[in-house]
């Protein structure tokens, strides 16, 4: 049988495996003629027989040399998909197929190969898909059941797309608690240079009770501390009324404690780097591919915008041409206000109030909902350059010319000046009844609206001061010289 053609001699042929070298001796030994008796006699009446190389799958279950498939989003089988049983015969089967089955369990393994050789030589293309339907689902081993954990866990570590380890998650309970280890999920929060989790949220083995028991701890809670006489007979009184008050004592201690033991149940769940990495990515998906703009030119004529601001109702632009348009949410112009004779450079709404102001030196106050003027306020010398209102009665406008206006918008008048600064006022900020400014001469100035004077001078900054901010509590000033100072407004 050596030389009957099925099986190609080449150079290649002896390096295979042991298996192979075992297959070859059993093919040259004293096999069952009537198994292979049909390829022979197919050979006499002059038909050509395909011949088919089988490797040898001795290695197949080690999975270190052979590479992980990928996860794969494709569903499990059906139960209609599954391969066959055909373990046992059915009462029609042919006597000849039950032989053969008996037949091929007594073999060993090199004459089974041979034996499946002959057979896939006979079989159409048709057969030939269906031993490959019931082979591959046979071969096919679970990277993640195999390996130890270790590596498959360093495995997802090198993983970059968050989405693939979505989809990976969803293929069993095994590579869903794979995915789910956050050594992989920190990983990705480095390559996408999200910060990592503050301390107070990392999840972490402290034993829970440091934080349950507040306070000092009675001196017999201490298993180091040396016992003294008066000890001994305080623990040892029996009397009804010591012995009463105590359990009174540890009664309620016992509840004291047990109440605290339950005030970390209600503790919120520790953040992990999954839950951290899913929030700060969706958030810049957003951002990148959420919601819709609507891009579109909205100002019917050309300007430079030198202001803008989104209320409720209104979307107001200011422009360099003097003019201010006012627009409803949805960008639908409503009105044009006109009235200043140079660009408009500062302006602040409050309800359907906007007072504005710019280098023509006026400050005025517009009803929004109809467009009309109601008050022109003059009385600075330069340049209007920022607006604020602490109420719907009251707003503070800074100048160029170094000093800030309170004005009564009721009454159209100006209450104070603010004089002190000796550059322009480039920014101001109010909170309550006070009001801090920002000049070009490096300094900022917290003021009393109501009294109008200066409370305090805030000096360190080396160039000019072009923002700030105040929330009632602490100030903060940005300046030319690239600095961000924080201020305490009660010390300076």
């Amino acid at each position: 049988m050596a030389d009957d053609g099925y099986f190609p001699h080449d150079g290649a042929r002896d390096q295979q495996p042991d298996s192979d070298t075992d297959m070859a001796a059993s093919a040259s030994s004293t096999v069952r003629p009537s198994l292979f008796s049909a390829p022979t006699a197919a050979r006499k009446r002059g038909q050509t027989l395909r011949p088919i190389i089988v490797e040898d799958r001795g290695m197949a279950h080690d999975l270190s040399t052979a590479p992980a498939s990928p996860p794969t989003p494709a569903p499990s089988p059906t139960p209609t998909q599954r391969a066959l049983d055909w373990s046992t015969a059915a009462e029609h089967e042919d006597s000849h197929i039950k032989d053969i089955r008996a037949l091929f369990g007594d073999m060993n393994g090199p004459e089974r190969l041979r034996l499946l050789g002959e057979l896939l030589n006979q079989c159409g293309s048709h057969e030939l898909s269906f031993v490959a339907e019931f082979v591959s689902p046979r071969l096919k081993k679970d990277p993640f059941v195999e390996l130890p954990t270790e590596l498959c866990l360093r495995i997802l570590e090198c993983v970059d797309d968050p989405t693939t380890l979505v989809r990976a998650s969803l293929v069993s309970k095994r590579w869903h608690n794979m995915v789910n280890d956050d050594g992989a999920w920190r990983a990705l929060c480095r390559k996408f240079s999200y910060r990592g989790l503050p301390k107070p949220e990392r999840m972490d083995d402290d034993d829970p009770g440091e934080e349950w028991e507040e306070g000092p701890k009675p001196q017999w809670l201490h298993p180091g501390r040396a016992s003294r006489i008066g000890d001994t007979p305080m623990r040892e009184l029996t009397d009804g009324t010591a012995s009463s008050a105590s359990s009174e004592a540890l009664r309620t201690q016992s509840l004291d404690r047990a109440a605290k033991r339950q005030l970390p149940q209600r503790k919120p769940k520790a953040t992990t780097y999954r839950s951290h990495f899913k929030a700060r990515y969706m958030v810049e998906t957003a951002w990148r591919q959420g919601g819709h703009c609507d891009s579109r030119q909205i100002t019917p004529d050309q300007g430079v915008v030198t202001s803008l601001h989104l209320t409720k109702k209104y979307i107001v632009v200011a422009l360099d041409n003097a003019k201010i348009h006012v627009f409803d949410t949805l960008g639908n112009h409503q009105r044009t206000l006109q009235g200043h004779v140079m660009g408009v450079w500062a302006m602040v709404p409050w309800g359907d109030l906007l007072v504005s102001g710019g280098c023509d030196r006026d400050v005025r106050v517009w009803n929004l909902e109809n467009g009309s003027s109601v008050h022109t306020l003059r009385g600075h010398t330069s340049t209007v350059r920022c607006l604020k209102m602490s109420d719907s009665k009251t707003a503070i406008s800074g100048s160029r010319d170094t000093t800030l206006r309170v004005w009564d918008l009721e009454r159209g008048a100006c209450k104070h000046v603010l004089v002190g600064h000796q550059a322009s006022v480039r920014c101001l900020e109010i909170h309550g009844d006070i009001c801090v400014s920002g000049s070009y001469d490096t300094t900022a100035k917290i003021w009393s609206i109501s009294s109008g004077k200066c409370l305090r001078t805030l000096t360190g900054h080396f160039s000019q001061i072009y923002a700030i901010a105040f929330d009632g509590k602490k100030i903060a000033t940005g300046s030319l010289d690239t600095s961000v100072r924080i201020w305490d407004p009660n010390d300076g």
